[in-house]
């Protein structure tokens, strides 16, 4: 699942992810799964989500660490899409 934006100080490794789900979803996984100097490609699985018209959505979170501080390089998701930051 792509996140919907992301958390992070580019002076820190840490940066929070925030999805978009049903509220009987959780996180499953959430990991880097590539980065280089211009970007980091992130991960996240849910469990539980119930697509159905009448779920409640909410924002779940997610925290990853980078190999070093997040800088200027850009968060993107699985397909190569940049995912905002919050």
């Amino acid at each position: 699942m792509t996140p919907s934006t992301y958390a992070g100080s580019p002076d820190s490794p840490d940066v929070v992810l925030l999805v978009e789900a049903s509220d009987d979803a959780k996180i499953a996984e959430a990991r880097v799964t590539q980065e280089d100097d211009q970007q980091v490609v992130v991960e996240v699985r849910i469990d539980g989500s119930d697509a159905s018209k009448d779920a409640t959505i909410e924002v779940l979170e997610a925290e990853v660490r980078l190999d070093k501080p997040l800088g200027g390089r850009q968060v993107v998701d699985q397909e190569g899409r940049a995912i905002p930051e919050s």
